[in-house]
């Protein structure tokens, strides 16, 4: 099935299922037999059954969007603007990531704007929805007086020859002695980082 068939027949199912679990008892034996002859598994069926759930029928762009794009504004309480949101994701061929980003920036109020500027010394325009989430919740934590720690991620683009040099290299720093992380043992880390690279 491709992605759009499977959203499709997966609202239509999630539909159905909804329905038969709000008006008749012991329903969840409909939901195993229709786990069992879609082949899908049980979080795909019971995920599509919340996202279809709380996007409504006339809001829906099966036939355009995946069932991800519905996630996506699934947790959007306005219609309309649910409605204007899968419509912009159709219009502008969104992929489901930029998407997420987009429903991100949309749903946050002027206050949490100002704060993620603040806090990540960008505009939320410039974030990804996953950057805008965690600047928030290190805003918060910083309001609360609890203590924040900071991560980086790198993402590396290799060949198979430069993962077999990472592997040694991660091998050689295995045993190195690095303490802690924080800038200030900075020098303490960098020296034996610096000799395995050097070695390769």
């Amino acid at each position: 099935l491709t992605h759009l068939t499977h959203c499709r027949m997966l609202a239509k199912v999630a539909d159905c299922l909804n329905y038969g679990e709000r008006h008749f008892s012991g329903w969840s034996q409909a939901i195993d037999d229709t786990k069992a002859h879609l082949r899908i598994s049980e979080k795909t069926l019971t995920n599509a059954m919340w996202v279809f759930s709380k996007v409504l029928p006339a809001n829906r762009h099966v036939d355009t969007l995946t069932l991800s794009h519905h996630e996506a504004v699934a947790g959007v309480t306005d219609p309309v603007l649910q409605a204007e949101l899968l419509q912009k994701a159709e219009d502008e061929k969104l992929t489901t990531s930029d998407f997420k980003n987009v429903v991100a920036r949309r749903m946050l109020t002027a206050e949490e704007r100002q704060t993620v500027t603040d806090t990540a010394g960008k505009d939320a325009e410039e974030l990804t929805a996953a950057e805008i989430k965690r600047t928030l919740k290190r805003a918060k934590a910083i309001a609360a007086g609890e203590t924040v720690t900071e991560t980086t991620t790198i993402d590396l683009q290799t060949d198979d020859g430069m993962v077999d040099a990472l592997a040694k290299i991660a091998l050689r720093l295995q045993n190195a002695d690095f303490g802690e992380m924080p800038v200030a043992n900075m020098k303490k880390w960098q020296t034996p980082l610096t000799a395995a690279v050097k070695a390769f």
